[in-house]
């Protein structure tokens, strides 16, 4: 099983609040297909709730934000608090995240779409997204990196690559990017020198290199024939 399919299962099965094991019959799709099925899920049970979520939202803007951000972190579960997020204006919804610890942003960070984090994310200081990438860095949370950068800006990609020192975590992270527009967006906007050297990272590891081979063939020929001209000279 790929570890864009076991990301797509491991992330619908959140959506679920299941475990991964009770709808592993899926990897019989590919990841796109439990993607689209996931994102459609989303949706619907985002509506289901939208009204509990608009009057939270609402209820928000009658306390100022220093008050409101402690509140809400003390009270909302993150899996709440995702749903508040996407009710927001997207403004107000980066600010009190400025205001709330990195480790429940990191939280809430897995439990949203692409869709809905993206006005919001794309928000947030550099800094900040920095620290959380940290944050799900230390805990391994590969699946909810890979969906926080899909939903960055160029310059905040660029920042948290940076960031990140090695290769290794950027290649796991980059497996797990399902979406073939975001992964050819990442590819054009990442520095040259850090994608060869995930490249040439996984070219020496037997178990790693065919998926990342996968990845690669994702992309255009021309972006695909450079980042493997690299490692063959390398």
């Amino acid at each position: 099983m790929s570890a864009g399919v076991t990301a797509e299962i491991a992330r619908t099965a959140q959506v679920l609040r299941c475990r991964p094991r009770e709808i592993d019959f899926l990897c019989r799709f590919s990841a796109r297909e439990i993607r689209a099925l996931r994102m459609a899920i989303f949706e619907r049970m985002y509506a289901d709730h939208r009204e509990t979520y608009s009057r939270i939202a609402s209820a928000s803007r009658l306390l100022p934000m220093k008050v409101t951000a402690p509140l809400a972190q003390r009270m909302l579960p993150p899996r709440v608090s995702a749903g508040v997020v996407a009710s927001l204006p997207p403004d107000q919804a980066a600010a009190m995240s400025g205001r709330m610890s990195v480790d429940y942003v990191a939280d809430v960070a897995s439990f949203l779409s692409p869709a809905l984090a993206e006005p919001v994310l794309s928000r947030l200081p550099v800094q900040l997204i920095n620290r959380v990438a940290d944050v799900l860095c230390d805990r391994e949370d590969h699946d909810t990196m890979a969906e926080v950068v899909v939903a960055l800006s160029d310059e905040q990609v660029v920042a948290v690559v940076e960031s990140i020192g090695d290769a290794e975590t950027l290649v796991l992270v980059a497996l797990r990017v399902t979406d073939d527009a975001a992964l050819d967006r990442l590819a054009r906007v990442l520095p040259e020198e850090r994608l060869q050297d995930m490249v040439g990272w996984a070219s020496r590891r037997t178990a790693l290199w065919a998926e990342l081979a996968g990845l690669l063939g994702r992309l255009p020929a021309a972006q695909r024939k450079r980042l493997l001209s690299g490692v063959r000279a390398g």
